[in-house]
Formats: C-alpha cells, structure tokens, sequence
C-alpha cells in the first residue's frame, strides 16, 4: 500500500464518478474501484441475510423469539470440537473484536439454558451447550440440512463455485485485516 503510485480516477466535469455501464457510485469511479464497492455490497448484504436467516431459524426453534444471528453462530461455535470454549476462543474463530457483544450474547444463551459455564480447565471462564442446547442445534442441524437439500442448484458446480468463493473471501479477509492494521499504525 504505501509507496505504490495510484492512478487518479476519472471524474466527469461536475466531479462525479464517471459510468460504468449502468452504474454510478462514489465509491467505484474506476473499473476496479467499481468492481470492490459491488463486490463489498454484495458481502454486506449476504452477511445481512445470513445472520437473520440464522437468528429467524434459531428463534424459531428454540422458541425464543430474542435471539440473533450472532447468537445463533456462537451458540454453533460452542458445540465445534471437543472442548469448551472460552471468549477468546469465539473471538477468534468469528475474527470479532467486539467482546462485550460475544459476552452478551453468552449470557443470552445461558439465560435460555442453552449454554452453562463449564468445569474450569486453567484460568479463565468457557462455555458448553447443555442437553437442552444439544437437542436445539440438532434441529438446527437438521433444518439447515432439508433447506440445503431443497437448493434448486445444489450440484457439483454448485459446490465448487462455493468453494471458489469461500477462498476468494477468506483472501479479502486478509486483505481487510492486512489494510486495517496498516491503518493503525497510518494515523
């Protein structure tokens, strides 16, 4: 990032973004600043639909009408693997900062007799799901499984596209991570 020449954008007499076929955006006044802002829109919108698709579902079988996306994915990732886990380790496996929220949502779950803290191993507080919450992710897990298995596409080509699309996110994860820090140390 630092050090490389960028090249100006085109702009139209009045200072706006010149057009791309039928788009328009200040955030895409050349073909490839286009191309990100799409590209970022469309991440927006998916991880939008995503965590209300996942918080609707987990509601819905949990008979909780309080619960979210995030609550639905920590609860997810509480029951990966073989032991409990602690803050940290949800942090890092959602890649959030924001701990206060994964401590909420928690105690959300907690509340709800989904999760209980679990017998300390060391320092610190981790978490597991109890029989209750074992018997929700099940039916969460089966769920997802008839909606997957009534996807119109769900075929090969379906799954390596998937798949190409899985690394080209996790590379734009690193871009993101890599641009951030360097925002950092920028100011």
């Amino acid at each position: 990032m630092a050090g490389r020449q960028q090249k100006q954008p085109e702009t139209s007499p009045g200072g706006h973004a010149p057009e791309h076929g039928d788009h328009q955006w200040h955030l895409g006044t050349t073909p490839q600043e286009l191309a990100f802002a799409e590209f970022q829109h469309a991440m927006m919108c998916l991880s939008e639909a995503f965590f209300r698709f996942a918080g609707r579902s987990l509601a819905q079988i949990a008979d909780d009408q309080n619960m979210s996306g995030q609550d639905s994915v920590i609860l997810q990732v509480i029951h990966s693997g073989k032991r409990p886990k602690s803050i940290t380790d949800l942090q890092h496996f959602t890649n959030r900062t924001d701990v206060s929220n994964i401590q909420y949502s928690v105690r959300k779950l907690q509340k709800a007799g989904l999760v209980r803290r679990a017998k300390a191993e060391g320092r610190g507080a981790a978490y597991e799901l109890t029989a209750r919450g074992l018997e929700v992710v099940d039916a969460y897990v089966r769920s997802r499984r008839e909606l997957l298995a009534d996807f119109p596409e769900m075929d090969d080509r379906l799954i390596a596209r998937l798949e190409d699309a899985r690394r080209l996110v996790v590379t734009m994860t690193g871009l993101y991570d890599q641009a951030s820090r360097y925002l950092i140390v920028r100011q």
